[in-house]
């Protein structure tokens, strides 16, 4: 089959898979299970693939199982994979794909359930993509997500330290089954079960902390949990937006009767000057207090410089504030969709980000203030000034 069409199925099985997602299985819901686990599941079995010399049309085979592999959540939660195999094979079928290949990506699909061991090479391949969040950074999101999904689809109570022990006990008797795998997940997947355990450690010392009635003082109330918190930021927050808002009028204010002070004081102040050179000075003195005042008055409305991304190094590192667009209008919806669930899954990382939010949009509104001030003033003084000139001028000369 030529490359071009190899190309048309793949991304016309695409479109198809994500708008399947978009209306049956949505990331605010399947916290993990989502469109952007899909992709990064679909970029490691190609990346994988590609690091063990697979050919074109096993890429091929490999990109429309990993599409397909969890599209059954669209159905059902529980037994998704034979729903997924059903769906992948009614589409297949309808762009009259052949037989042979159906049949292996329908066996690609039924060996990512968790209790079946891969036979061949690709399935192999898949089921290591599948689980390759065990062996990258930024385990601890992933499995929150997890939680997070099983807590409210399932109505499961899944308590930290649970949790924590099926993520240990899930580790150790999980393997990768390529070579390629081990080699790139293995030691990251060893340096997350030692972070795990080291959770484990701290939440069970709280644990027996209460339990021998050691004073343990309340864990502090976030954002999230305190309506009192809440309700001032909401409220500073809205006086913060009211007083933007309240600016950028006035300097706009500045800007129309400054431009209108030029445009029609230099025609009719021109024709006096041409007759009369001492009005010279007072002239160019009311005109420079226009400009700056105008300056100033631009300095304040400008946009404040923005890089448009956020990587998620920034984002875990409560360095990145994804509520504001001009941190993230150069990003993708998958990546900006993966740091908005890193956000949401940290309390932590949630209340550092509304701070930021706050603080910022303060620290710009304190410039756009002293910008206008100076605006103000100058044009105050200015004006006053340029008065007494002409007044001068008009009364000696």
């Amino acid at each position: 089959m030529p490359a071009v069409e190899q190309t048309d199925i793949i991304t016309a099985a695409e479109d198809y898979v994500r708008q399947l997602f978009e209306e049956n299985i949505p990331s605010n819901v399947y916290t993990y299970h989502n469109w952007v686990h899909t992709c990064q599941v679909r970029d490691e079995a190609i990346l994988l693939a590609r690091q063990a010399g697979l050919k074109s049309e096993e890429l091929e085979l490999l990109n429309l199982a990993s599409l397909f592999h969890d599209v059954g959540f669209s159905v059902a939660y529980s037994g998704h994979e034979d729903h997924g195999i059903k769906i992948a094979k009614d589409y297949l079928q309808s762009i009259d794909y052949p037989k042979d290949k159906i049949q292996i990506i329908e066996r690609l699909i039924n060996a990512t359930r968790v209790d079946v061991k891969p036979k061949t090479h690709l399935e192999a391949l898949l089921k290591d993509a599948d689980t390759s969040s065990l062996g990258r950074p930024h385990f601890q999101i992933y499995t929150n997500n997890l939680r997070k999904e099983l807590n409210g689809i399932q109505n499961a109570v899944l308590t930290k330290r649970d949790w924590a022990l099926a993520n240990l006990r899930f580790l150790d008797e999980h393997s990768f089954y390529s070579e390629v795998a081990k080699e790139r997940y293995g030691q990251t997947k060893i340096e997350n079960k030692r972070l795990l355990g080291e959770e484990l450690v701290l939440i069970d010392a709280k644990i027996e902390e209460k339990s021998l009635g050691t004073a343990v003082k309340d864990e502090p109330n976030t954002i999230g949990t305190s309506k009192s918190a809440q309700t001032m930021f909401k409220t500073a927050l809205r006086n913060h937006i009211d007083l933007s808002a309240i600016a950028d009028n006035k300097a706009n204010i500045m800007l129309s009767v400054n431009a209108l002070i030029i445009t029609f004081a230099l025609p009719l102040l021109g024709k006096e000057i041409a007759a009369n050179r001492v009005l010279l000075f007072p002239t160019i003195l009311l005109l420079s207090v226009c400009l700056i005042s105008m300056i100033f008055a631009t300095l304040a409305t400008r946009p404040i410089p923005m890089k448009g991304y956020s990587s998620m190094e920034s984002i875990l590192a409560k360095k990145s504030n994804l509520f504001f667009f001009g941190n993230y209008y150069r990003m993708s919806f998958e990546e900006y969709e993966q740091g908005m669930n890193a956000t949401v899954a940290d309390d932590t990382i949630l209340d550092t980000t509304i701070m930021r939010d706050l603080f910022f949009l303060g620290r710009t509104l304190g410039f756009k203030y002293a910008h206008l001030r100076k605006c103000y003033t100058i044009f105050m003084y200015g004006i006053i000034v340029t008065v007494i000139a002409f007044v001068i001028v008009f009364s000696f000369f």
